[in-house]
């Protein structure tokens, strides 16, 4: 299996070709990285099985880790968000209100950052760049100030 029909099948798992061509490079790796005799299976008597579970292998283990995420995201929100004590019941009642009226990619770094999570935090644990979290987190702000009429 040439590196093209590598990321074919990889293509499949994933559906995306950047990322098929990721998981071909670090099947190879493992690969590298393991017994000699692997790699050589691979590479000199073409055994292409040992390839695609390795390719097989890298695709488990980065879906697994992108459930974790999610997981973990849907943990943080899943808590009380809006129990600042400076905050009175009513501008709880109201702010929650108004967050429900955002885009979940607002309403995501909003809640994180009323968790207390930093912008390179919330970036980390949402996968996004910071400078994406602070432009949300601003666009935010901005849309709940209009729907208050603060």
């Amino acid at each position: 299996m040439q590196f093209a029909g590598a990321v074919r099948y990889a293509c499949t798992l994933c559906q995306d070709r950047v990322e098929a061509e990721d998981l071909v490079q670090t099947a190879f790796v493992r690969l590298l990285l393991g017994p000699p005799s692997r790699l050589e299976e691979v590479l000199q008597l073409g055994n292409l099985s040992l390839l695609k579970r390795a390719i097989y292998t890298a695709w488990i283990d980065r879906w697994r880790g992108q459930q974790a995420k999610k997981r973990q995201v849907e943990e943080i929100l899943s808590e009380p968000v809006y129990e600042a004590d400076y905050i009175g019941e009513l501008d709880k009642r109201r702010l929650r209100d108004a967050a429900q009226v955002l885009p979940e990619r607002f309403q995501s770094v909003l809640n994180l950052s009323l968790l207390g999570h930093s912008h390179v935090e919330i970036a980390g644990i949402l996968e996004i760049p910071v400078g994406t979290v602070k432009s949300r987190a601003a666009r935010a702000a901005a849309r709940i100030k209009l729907i208050l009429g603060d």
